[in-house]
């Protein structure tokens, strides 16, 4: 029979697990192309994914996989993230984080600071580097409904121990 401390210690497990392994968002805007054509006014670029963690190596998103991403030209193909453009045989002038944002007819390079695919919050484009462009990281944790339902159990369960325990003694004296 399972007792109500086991009940608790699965639940406070269950609860940890699912903040400590939240998803991860990556949010991007940047300008797409260079040298538009006359009266091409919106160049904008965008994709959001998310993740199960941090970027940490080379990863290729296809468009299947992203929750959105639209370009201006065509429609969006793939992201490919690398941890290092030098080693991904991209031509810069620095070895640095890069993404490419690829539509069916063109591609983007991005490039920007060391760590950034790791570092949450606002990471502008390297400015001297590629198109200017933004990518915003940001954790994704459970619901508040979530949580607080979840709370909400684990202290019905806490409060139901000592009533359980008063009717299994009630049930034995009664007995004896």
């Amino acid at each position: 029979m399972i007792s109500i401390r086991h009940l608790v210690a699965v639940s406070l497990t269950a609860l940890f697990c699912s903040v400590s392994s939240a998803s991860v968002n990556y949010s991007f805007s940047g300008f797409f192309g260079a040298n538009l054509p006359e009266g091409w006014q919106d160049a904008t670029a965008t994709f959001s994914i998310t993740l199960p963690d941090v970027i940490s190596s080379d990863l290729t998103v296809p468009v299947e996989s992203m929750i959105s991403c639209s370009v201006p030209f065509g429609s969006c193909r793939q992201v490919k993230f690398v941890v290092s453009s030098f080693n991904a045989g991209w031509t810069t002038p620095l070895d640095t984080p890069a993404l490419l944002l690829s539509s069916e007819s063109a591609g983007v390079f991005y490039y920007f600071s060391s760590n950034a695919f790791a570092t949450f919050g606002e990471n502008a484009n390297l400015a001297n580097v590629g198109s200017p462009a933004k990518l915003t990281i940001s954790s994704v944790v459970p619901e508040p409904g979530t949580l607080a339902t979840m709370l909400l159990g684990l202290c019905g369960l806490v409060l139901r121990a000592p009533l359980r325990g008063k009717a299994k003694r009630a049930i034995s004296a009664s007995r004896a």
